[in-house]
């Protein structure tokens, strides 16, 4: 036994200083790598159960005590895969048993956007002909009679393909996907309804005009058909769309935080279009860059840097989107006209990628005052990547049915 001892004792003695565990770390590289640490998913461990400080494992420990955490959490499978130019893919469907549940878990906002950042910043710049996004909508609607509400989740979908070349002609693609009782508890409200397959959900006329209330054209279906419905949006042009600010202007400003928030700033941000930006705003609008436009790496990072630079964002890992898939929400709350809510832009930390936008009511007011606090009620999920080819467009009509 004292034999062991000895050899032990000689090798730690041999050991460089900087991979003593007990050594301290300097703080530029506890800066530097705390970004890729975090960008790394991570197990949830068993409470009470104490565990050693990572930084003590000295960089060499570090990057396997990382590696050895990828694969437990990705398996033999490796990862999900990840569309060109940082856009995100579909998710995969995978066979086999299945993961075990992410746990939820509050993490550091500035820490977890530096982390996207750095995942941004790694991946490879790609291009092609077209830019695809394809965006997936919910948003839960209340119908049903007086006394006997419900909510139905109204689900539609758009596909933009953007021309990188301002010679060809770009194209847009709507599709209604029709609506359903949102929760368990809706469905029964639905059932005693009469299970409707169609509500109207407009304002009724005024008093005087239009339609009387029971003659109203429904305008919302639970099985729409022959929704589908393309056209050419013309060749690119450098328009502002809803986000305020052209492709142009992002393309020719620097990959550096403060240039780009400026340059955010000098519009007019969100919807009230009040020229009084806040920094919910400029959140909201950042995020909304990340999900849909084609940027190089280094100005997506940026961005990400940017949004670190803003006070009251708040983090959750382990959040699942609309679609499934697993990332990091990054939150901030803001006020509509009609309640409070907090908005949720849920980022993949690995790849930088934006995977979702959500808007959850805290507390609801006026027409909105029967949602519960946490209530999602409107979802965005997107997938992007660079295309060379087309599709067929339009799409045949889909054919309805009834029933959830």
């Amino acid at each position: 036994m004292s034999d062991v001892k000895d050899v032990m004792r000689q090798l730690a003695e041999a050991r460089p200083g900087h991979l003593d565990p007990g050594a301290p770390v300097e703080p530029h590289t506890r800066n530097a790598e705390l970004p890729r640490i975090m960008a790394a998913a991570r197990p949830s461990r068993a409470p009470g159960k104490a565990r050693r400080p990572m930084w003590g494992l000295g960089l060499v420990g570090l990057a396997a005590a990382v590696l050895a955490v990828a694969m437990a959490v990705t398996g033999t499978d490796g990862p999900a895969p990840r569309s060109s130019g940082g856009g995100t893919a579909a998710p995969a469907v995978r066979g086999g048993t299945s993961a075990p549940a992410v746990r939820e878990v509050t993490i550091n906002a500035r820490t977890a956007l530096l982390a996207a950042a750095h995942g941004a910043q790694r991946q490879p710049q790609r291009t092609g002909r077209y830019w695809h996004v394809r965006t997936l909508f919910g948003t839960l609607e209340q119908v049903g009679p007086a006394g006997g509400r419900y909510a139905v989740l109204h689900r539609y979908q758009h596909d933009a393909w953007n021309p990188r070349s301002p010679d060809e002609e770009g194209w847009f693609r709507s599709e209604e996907l029709g609506a359903r009782p949102a929760t368990t508890a809706d469905e029964a409200a639905w059932r005693a309804d009469g299970s409707p397959t169609a509500w109207v959900t407009g304002p009724k006329p005024k008093a005087g005009g239009g339609k009387p209330p029971n003659t109203r054209v429904p305008d919302l279906e639970m099985n729409p058909k022959d929704s589908a419905f393309a056209h050419s949006t013309g060749r690119a042009s450098d328009a502002p769309d809803e986000l305020n600010v052209t492709q142009d202007e992002l393309e020719r400003a620097a990959a550096d935080p403060a240039e780009l928030r400026a340059l955010l700033l000098a519009h007019p941000l969100g919807e009230a279009h009040d020229g009084e930006n806040t920094d919910a705003e400029l959140f909201e609008t950042a995020a909304g860059i990340l999900m849909t436009k084609p940027l190089p790496p280094a100005k997506r990072a940026a961005i990400y840097r940017l949004l670190a630079g803003i006070d009251g964002v708040t983090a959750t890992d382990g959040v699942k989107d609309a679609a499934g898939r697993t990332g990091t929400a990054l939150k901030m709350r803001q006020r509509y006209p009609n309640g409070s809510v907090e908005i949720h832009f849920i980022v993949d930390r690995a790849t930088g990628a934006g995977l979702a936008k959500e808007i959850h009511y805290l507390k609801g007011e006026g027409d909105r005052a029967w949602m519960k606090p946490g209530t999602r009620w409107y979802y965005e999920v997107v997938t992007s990547q660079w295309v060379d080819v087309l599709p067929d467009m339009p799409r045949g009509p889909r054919t309805g049915g009834g029933g959830p």
